[in-house]
């Protein structure tokens, strides 16, 4: 295969000033185009291929509306996302923790109706090839998110097997291969302050993103506690259940409260109505209790 250093090579510091903003140019293969990360917004709204080291990634659960699909987030770095980091000096390639940002890392969140067509337990250092991936805005930056045509390729950089493949079968050879064992290497050379620092970033990210998924997942407790459950792209308004009467009247149930009679307004007690299934009641009482009256 190709040697690795000519598709991701590091800027030396004699050369930083000269640095232009021509992006990388990924890697070419029989199989496939594999766009940098730090090139995926210029492919905004189309699909792609990546390959690229995992930093960390999110455990496989199971959504709470829609098609209650399996999915997993993966946090993604490659040298295109490192080598456009400020360096702590202009006599180093190193960096601070406090010059890294979400740009050295990319989000790929996967989805699947079936939890074994996940990748399984990913860990730091792995290599995985993703196909067909969509680029998408989440958490305010450009990521990568699965559809129905993705598929994926696990390389561990602990047994130096043959990859796991999760699903979808996905093509490459020789040249992924090499390009694969060139990250490995990347990998390894990069300066401990340099990974402490991205890991720093990842572990924030991971946070918050765990307690989205906390709130997401109390909000949907209490709503099924209720006998409610919100659909996707449900607003809050559309929470509560609307009615029509006959005389042009609407009303809506109320969470907390009583869904058998409708609130009942200041002023208007006394005041009889009828539904459009034939009952009826006067505010204050309930369509029950108050059938017969009408």
């Amino acid at each position: 295969p190709p040697p690795f250093k000519p598709v991701f090579q590091r800027t030396s510091p004699a050369a930083a000033s000269l640095h232009t903003s021509t992006p990388p140019t990924g890697l070419r293969t029989s199989h496939a185009y594999y766009t940098p990360l730090s090139n995926l917004p210029s492919h905004f709204n189309t699909t792609t291929s990546t390959l690229s080291i995992v930093l960390a990634s999110l455990p496989i659960a199971r959504a709470t509306s829609g098609p209650r699909d399996f999915h997993t987030t993966l946090f993604l770095t490659d040298p295109s996302s490192i080598q456009e980091q400020k360096p702590a000096s202009q006599f180093s390639n190193s960096f601070h923790a406090s010059n890294l940002s979400t740009s050295a890392f990319t989000l790929a969140r996967l989805f699947r109706p079936s939890r074994i067509s996940l990748p399984q337990t990913p860990k730091k250092g792995d290599v995985i090839l993703l196909r067909s991936c969509a680029v998408t805005s989440y958490a305010r930056a450009a990521s990568l998110l699965s559809s129905n045509s993705s598929a994926w390729a696990l390389f561990s950089h602990q047994h130096h097997t043959e990859p796991t493949i999760a699903g979808p079968p996905v093509e490459f050879g020789a040249e992924e291969r090499g390009y694969v064992r060139g990250l490995w290497e990347w990998w390894e050379q990069l300066e401990a302050n340099t990974k402490e620092g991205v890991m720093e970033a990842v572990a924030d990210q991971v946070k918050k993103l765990e307690e989205k998924a906390e709130r997401e997942k109390m909000k949907g407790r209490r709503l099924k506690g209720m006998g409610l459950r919100l659909a996707p792209g449900m607003s809050r308004e559309s929470e509560n259940p609307r009615h029509e009467l006959r005389d042009g009247k609407e009303w809506s149930d109320e969470v907390g409260r009583s869904t058998t009679s409708p609130r009942t307004p200041r002023g208007s007690r006394g005041v009889r109505h009828e539904l459009r299934d034939g009952k009826g009641w006067v505010d204050g009482e309930s369509p029950r209790t108050s059938r017969g009256r009408l």
